[in-house]
């Protein structure tokens, strides 16, 4: 038998012991070792770091930020339903992509809407059964839709304007109401105009009413029936995702309009999701009548009528201390306006 052949003198010792071989039990050892540092893991890391790495990671959590619609100029189509009241049609106010991030923007937002009484109390009235969310103004895609707003109307600033979501299911309405409020004594503003716009709508005859603005189909154009009912009486306007109506609520003085009076028709057969653009300017309140002068007395109203009022955000500026329940039964039989 031949001796095996000593390795030759210049070889190093790596070269000698030849390729490395894992053999099965360092197999073990090392994922034995893999998964002693997975447990160690969140010993080190607190458990929220550890969620937002998850967070980062795809379809690792429903809370991902919204992915950001391309922000496009939009110019669209006017066409004037009345000029006095002054109230517009305006075609693809809202694109598409537009539409759908607000929707998701405020559906974790919506909150049931209440009224404000005349003395500043906030309550839940059968007037208004829809819900409704302000949007925040930080938000790109919100402040990309003011500033188009703000252009419609030559460039009022976008600080005097404000958004808020109302979302109609089905049967929920909005009865009759004011956009402008009857005396602005706490913050001299007042809302000059407003946009209603169509997000989202698959119900029947649930559109924008103008009880006050007569409908003259006999020598209304047709082409208007693909935007406003031409079955109605008055002018009510038809819910097409993107577009909108627009209407001033004061005179050129400043003081309200009685007959910007509206309604947001129950959703029949489905559900409505729309769009409120606000702008406020600032008024003289020493020009305002009182609003019982302005405002129906409780004997002109018929039973069970209640005149409602819109409102806006809750803000610091706001004020006014509650009255006894007995006094606000009494005002709220004459006056409600909503917090929107």
């Amino acid at each position: 038998m031949e001796k095996p052949k000593a390795p030759p003198a210049h070889q190093t010792q790596k070269e000698r012991r030849g390729p490395f071989k894992m053999d099965k039990y360092m197999h073990l050892q090392l994922v034995l070792f893999a998964a002693i540092i997975a447990l160690l893991v969140p010993l080190y890391h607190p458990l929220d770091h550890i969620q937002r790495l998850i967070n980062l990671t795809p379809f690792g959590s429903s809370d991902r930020p919204l992915k950001l619609p391309k922000l496009e100029k939009i110019s669209p189509k006017t066409r004037f339903m009345s000029y006095d009241p002054l109230i517009a049609h305006l075609e693809d106010l809202i694109s598409y992509e537009e539409r759908q991030y607000l929707l998701k923007l405020s559906k974790p937002l919506l909150r049931k809407s209440q009224v404000r009484l005349n003395n500043g109390t906030k309550v839940d009235s059968p007037n208004r059964t829809s819900s409704t969310a302000f949007l925040p103004r930080t938000d790109p895609v919100v402040t990309h839709i003011l500033e188009r707003a703000s252009e419609f109307q030559g460039y009022i600033p976008i600080e005097q304007i404000d958004m808020q979501v109302t979302a109609y299911q089905p049967g929920q309405h909005y009865r009759a109401h004011y956009d402008w409020f009857p005396s602005p004594t706490m913050k001299d503003r007042n809302r000059f105009s407003t946009f209603f716009a169509i997000l989202d709508a698959d119900c029947t005859n649930c559109g924008t009413e103008f009880p006050h603005i007569a409908l003259d189909i006999e020598t209304l154009d047709l082409r208007w029936c693909s935007r406003i009912n031409c079955t109605a009486d008055v002018v009510t306007s038809l819910n097409i995702p993107g577009h909108a109506v627009f209407w001033r609520n004061l005179d050129p003085w400043g003081l309200p309009r009685e007959d910007v009076l509206h309604a947001g028709l129950p959703a029949v057969n489905g559900s409505k999701i729309g769009l409120n653009i606000w702008t406020e300017i600032t008024v003289n309140p020493e020009w305002y009548p009182s609003p019982d002068e302005i405002l129906p007395s409780a004997e002109d109203l018929e039973e069970g009528e209640t005149i409602v009022l819109d409102d806006e955000e809750e803000s610091e500026q706001e004020g006014g201390e509650e009255q006894g329940s007995q006094q606000q039964q009494q005002q709220q039989r004459v006056l409600e306006s909503s917090v929107s």
